[in-house]
């Protein structure tokens, strides 16, 4: 998709930025807790920043993550006020 759009066009991959931690990765799949939401978090809000960076200069932006209707309604929230 990205790679046709009529833009300059970035993807930020949710998942490719959380598994940027090597030493102390706390894996959603087998269980959530305090290590693993705060590694989401941290990400969310890496992922946020990054897509602002790249409109702020032009850039269209692509966001790849799983979200869930709950999980959505927050990343709307959230790329409000980022942006």
């Amino acid at each position: 998709m990205a790679a046709r759009w009529p833009s300059i066009c970035a993807v930020l991959n949710f998942d490719e930025i959380r598994r940027l931690i090597k030493s102390g990765y706390a894996e959603p799949a087998t269980g959530w807790n305090e290590a693993t939401e705060q590694q989401w978090e941290l990400a969310k809000h890496t992922v946020m920043a990054m897509a602002k960076a790249y409109i702020d200069n032009g850039v269209s932006v692509v966001l790849e993550v799983f979200a869930t209707s709950y999980d959505f309604r927050k990343w709307k929230q959230f790329w409000q006020a980022a942006v």
